[in-house]
């Protein structure tokens, strides 16, 4: 009986033990997705950010040009 009740510990242990390694390797899992997850929203960003000065740059140019166009029509 005593064997059993041990026996009955041990399975009771390794099923804990068990569950905790599968706990520990989806916390990793998350954890790595999360990484993942910012390093390609800070990349969004940059980019993003570049497409706003590239725009803001031809922007800049188009008005030049139209006043540049504007006093050459006065002259």
């Amino acid at each position: 009986m005593a064997e059993k009740n041990c026996l009955l510990t041990q399975q009771y242990f390794s099923m804990i033990k068990n569950k905790e390694d599968k706990n520990e390797k989806h916390d990793t899992e998350v954890a790595q997705l999360l990484r993942e997850a910012k390093t390609k929203a800070e990349r969004s960003e940059e980019n993003a950010n570049t497409q706003v000065r590239n725009l803001q740059t031809k922007l800049d140019d188009m008005a030049k040009r139209a006043l540049e166009a504007e006093d050459a029509l006065k002259d």
